[in-house]
């Protein structure tokens, strides 16, 4: 784990380098089975924040992404610009392959609260890093999202829970802090965010910022031991949870 760190183009390397850090694998098969999933054992999360401007009558124009975090093995990384996910991601692919076994690639899981809602901000810089599979229920709503080959971005919400409250009232020790960001003000990649809780917040943005990441990065941990210790594949959904229930239980009928 290292310190919070903002990201730039010079510090990427090393980012990387120092996140993957005395990581592990784990499989829910043996090696030869074509089901088989091998993934890097540490947690993942991404999360932005967003403006959205609107006209005098307060219909929407359109929105940006003006702050980044990303939370890896519990080292959190931020940046302003979009722009450095295509970078962080090609060269986090890189070490990722690092960890490869014979002829095994492993996997690191990213989670994403709402994915559909990130993809409309991030889809042109994840392209440009190389998107290799995708699973979705319909053509705006992906679920899981590969990018280069072994980087998994995965819908958290549908799986875990409702929303990221109940995501983290249902699996994490960290849970969403009281209150939340003031979301009527016009934010940029320019505007300082705060480091000291304003008045009437128990809170500082950072820490609401950082706080919503690390929920996101704890799922990792509590899918390898419900689904992939237990020899299980990690579902997309909560209906391939029942999936699982029900072919569990006409194996013991059988």
């Amino acid at each position: 784990m290292i310190p919070d760190t903002l990201l730039t183009r010079d510090n990427i390397p090393f980012v990387v380098m120092q996140v993957l850090k005395g990581v592990t694998t784990c499989q829910n098969q043996e090696r030869q089975s074509k089901r088989s999933e091998l993934y890097l054992r540490c947690g993942g999360g991404y999360d932005t924040e967003s403006t959205t401007v609107t006209d005098a009558a307060g219909k929407p124009l359109f929105a940006f992404v003006y702050h980044i975090q990303i939370m890896i093995n519990g080292s959190y990384i931020y940046f302003r610009d979009i722009g450095l996910l295509t970078p962080f991601m090609k060269e986090l692919a890189e070490g990722v392959r690092r960890f490869r076994a014979k002829k095994k690639q492993p996997k690191l899981i990213i989670w994403v609260a709402n994915l559909s809602h990130e993809y409309a901000f991030f889809k042109k810089q994840i392209a440009a890093a190389g998107i290799t599979d995708l699973f979705a229920k319909t053509a705006r709503t992906p679920l899981k999202i590969e990018v280069c080959g072994c980087i998994e971005f995965r819908e958290a919400i549908g799986l875990f829970g409702n929303s990221l409250e109940d995501i983290a009232n249902k699996n994490t020790k960290t849970q969403k802090l009281k209150g939340d960001l003031d979301y009527d003000l016009i934010r940029t990649p320019d505007t300082p965010i705060k480091k000291a809780p304003e008045k009437g917040h128990e809170h500082s943005e950072y820490e609401y910022m950082r706080n919503d990441v690390k929920i996101l990065d704890e799922l990792s941990e509590v899918a390898f031991k419900k689904f992939t210790d237990q020899k299980l594949k990690i579902p997309m959904t909560s209906t391939g949870i029942l999936r699982q229930e029900c072919k569990n239980m006409i194996n013991i009928i059988r």
